[in-house]
């Protein structure tokens, strides 16, 4: 039996969107009864009863690897391409998971994951590429489509900036919301919260069917534009996107180019708290969200499966 293994890094000042699909990745390996370990380099952060091994992969020789696993995939924005050419000729499988052609990678496959992969310039990579909407990587509770809610009473409100506010918006937008006194109030704070006011939920890391459950549970939704915006769509709900990293500018663009998010938003422009407060005062009207959850566009909910099936083609 061929063994696989998946390596990564998150934490602090680096979120927590590669470790999400790549816990899903090892999932559905497992649930196909593959042997597959996970390696993360985790910085300065402490995740509870995780799936994967704490290990700072990139102090590893190739030799390790290539003695005890058939297939590697890589999730990373700072692995270097002189450390992937270690496995050039070498009895290994290398795959790699990228957002935006950030290097040019020495592979068997390169996986854009994401709603727009498939209109990224490859032409510089020697590898196979694909991605694109039907190899979106989805945890499993957000696999299921979309969820309709018939909650009627005040309009709730989530917000979210992924697993590290490096920004320091959570803070801003909190105020900015409570004066607007139109929504119930939630915020997700991996990093910890102080905040008095009452009526804010403030909740830790969530786990995949909390945040499914939280994501459900809104009618509106401030989040950031990387994996976490895929899993909004999946649920379908009215959402603000604030892009925070230029990794997040071509999912940005992809999603405001459908009306699934509005306005050009980003964490550093001026005008950032007058539009974020116009579209909560046009989202807290009902009619307005019943228009958005309307839209056509529809996420594949089948897109880990893809994924998997062409990884296993290399074998």
């Amino acid at each position: 039996m061929k063994n696989f293994l998946i390596l990564t890094e998150a934490g602090n000042k680096i979120g927590f969107g590669h470790l999400t699909r790549c816990q899903a990745l090892y999932n559905q390996f497992k649930k196909k009864s593959h042997n597959v370990d996970l390696f993360v380099n985790l910085n300065d952060v402490v995740i509870e009863n995780s799936v994967f091994d704490i290990v700072d992969w990139l102090d590893l020789q190739p030799s390790f690897f290539i003695d005890k696993y058939s297939v590697l995939i890589i999730d990373s924005y700072i692995v270097s391409e002189s450390w992937l050419s270690g496995f050039k000729d070498k009895n290994i499988i290398v795959v790699h998971i990228d957002d935006y052609n950030r290097i040019t990678y020495p592979v068997n496959l390169i996986l854009n994951p994401n709603v727009y992969g498939n209109s990224i310039d490859y032409k510089n990579q020697i590898a196979k590429c694909i991605g694109g909407p039907d190899y979106l990587i989805l945890r499993e509770p957000f696999r299921y489509g979309e969820v309709k809610s018939n909650y009627k009473g005040t309009p709730r409100l989530l917000i979210t900036m992924g697993g590290s506010d490096y920004r320091n918006l959570l803070p801003r937008l909190i105020d900015w919301a409570i004066g607007l006194n139109l929504f119930k109030i939630s915020v997700i704070a991996p990093e910890g919260l102080e905040f008095s006011s009452k009526g804010v939920r403030v909740l830790p890391l969530l786990d995949a069917n909390l945040m499914a459950n939280e994501i459900i549970n809104s009618e509106v939704i401030i989040s950031a534009c990387g994996q976490t915006l895929h899993e909004i769509a999946s649920i379908n709900r009215s959402t603000i996107g604030i892009g925070i990293d230029i990794d997040q500018r071509p999912n940005h663009k992809f999603y405001n180019s459908i009306n699934f998010i509005k306005r050009n938003l980003w964490w550093d422009q001026k005008e950032l708290e007058e539009e974020v407060r116009k579209e909560l005062i046009r989202l807290s009207d009902s009619l307005n969200r019943k228009k958005e959850l309307k839209r056509d566009f529809k996420v594949n909910k089948n897109g880990i499966d893809n994924v998997v099936n062409e990884i296993m083609k290399l074998l």
